[in-house]
């Protein structure tokens, strides 16, 4: 039971940048949490992470599958056979790229709610 409780860290972001969709962009903000696993979950994942996000109008994502830590969080999602690289977070720059379908998030992040 302890190991479950505290089996992970999540740090809250709210990001402010532009969404492109087939070249055209415009201003948009995301909420995030990016919860990392502590190293004993790597016992029984490969998984660093998962990353639930929700845009400004509402429509809510789930990337279940990061790797690394500091500087950088690359973001991908699916399973292990089958992963593909969604974006990456920088610790550094508080920097987010991230693929949300046919559209594409690059902006900058606060932490904290």
């Amino acid at each position: 039971m302890i190991a479950a409780n505290f089996s992970e860290s999540r740090i809250v972001l709210t990001c402010k940048g532009e969404t492109t969709i087939a070249e055209q962009s415009e201003p948009d903000t995301l909420y995030a949490a990016l919860n990392e696993y502590r190293w004993w979950v790597g016992l029984w994942s490969d998984s660093d992470g998962s990353l639930r996000v929700e845009s400004s109008d509402g429509m809510l994502l789930y990337y279940d599958y990061l790797k690394g830590s500091y500087p950088i969080v690359r973001i991908f999602y699916g399973d292990s056979g089958k992963l593909e690289f969604k974006g990456s977070y920088s610790k550094l720059s508080n920097s987010l790229t991230l693929v949300m379908g046919g559209a594409v998030f690059d902006g900058t992040c606060t932490v904290g709610a």
